[in-house]
């Protein structure tokens, strides 16, 4: 392909013919689910650019932004404290791009803080609450039409175009600041992965699934979340299984 000459090949397509042909195909990491290929067509992709045409909300800075990955509480007090930086936490997943999020006052870098235009829908979790007791809610993006206010900034529909209502499983709390305004704190994804602290992910229920049909045992549960490795709990029969 490289090494000889190759004649023109003309792209004719106009967007409308074009707009829903699949262009590129990512795979999840398994947090939203069994990994799988996920399809992006060039509405989906464009959804991204749309961010640069929401309107300024008054009193809030535009910004280019660099992705530095999660930081430590300490870490980023740390930064806005003693630096002129402006932190600034993202939230997205393969199927939903990047959430449209303001960039916040200093004192609220962790918080999440969704522009107007796009404010999402949160659902209680029943029984589901964070370390400080405070109750838990998954986020719920419900279908508009383009036409609509925020219908524009909705991509996971132009990859699931028969959903009307879409459950990212992303888990926070509400968190009230000054003028009445609700922030949201992200504490975590509804999945059954363990994710170590060295960033790798391990699907307990395999080994799980695994380990327990052993003769000798009758279950067993693998831990070991934010640690350097996975640990395994085993549950063993009791009286005669057979076996000498």
């Amino acid at each position: 392909m490289v090494s000889r000459q190759t004649s023109h090949y003309p792209y004719t397509k106009t967007w409308e013919e074009a707009k829903y042909d699949d262009v590129l195909i990512v795979h999840t990491s398994g947090s939203t689910g069994a990994s799988k290929p996920t399809y992006y067509n060039h509405t989906h992709l464009n959804r991204s650019d749309m961010d640069s045409v929401l309107p300024s909300v008054p009193g809030r800075r535009n910004t280019n932004l660099s992705l530095l990955g999660p930081l430590s509480q300490a870490t980023g007090d740390l930064i806005t404290t003693r630096t002129n930086a402006h932190l600034w936490q993202i939230l997205g997943s393969t199927e939903t791009h990047l959430y449209p999020l303001l960039l916040h006052p200093a004192a609220h870098w962790k918080h999440l803080d969704s522009h107007p235009t796009c404010v999402p829908t949160v659902t209680i979790v029943p029984g589901a609450l964070a370390a400080d007791q405070s109750q838990l809610y998954v986020i719920v993006q419900d279908r508009k039409a383009d036409s609509e206010a925020g219908g524009a900034f909705q991509p996971v529909f132009d990859m699931f175009p028969s959903l009307t209502q879409s459950r990212f499983r992303d888990l926070v709390k509400k968190i009230q600041v000054e003028g009445g305004r609700t922030l949201f704190s992200y504490q975590g994804h509804i999945d059954d992965l363990l994710i170590f602290s060295n960033g790798l992910k391990v699907n307990p229920l395999n080994i799980e699934t695994e380990v327990s049909g052993h003769i000798l045992l009758s279950g067993s549960l693998v831990f070991g979340a934010e640690s350097r490795e996975c640990a395994l709990l085993l549950e063993r029969k009791t009286g005669r299984c057979g076996m000498k």
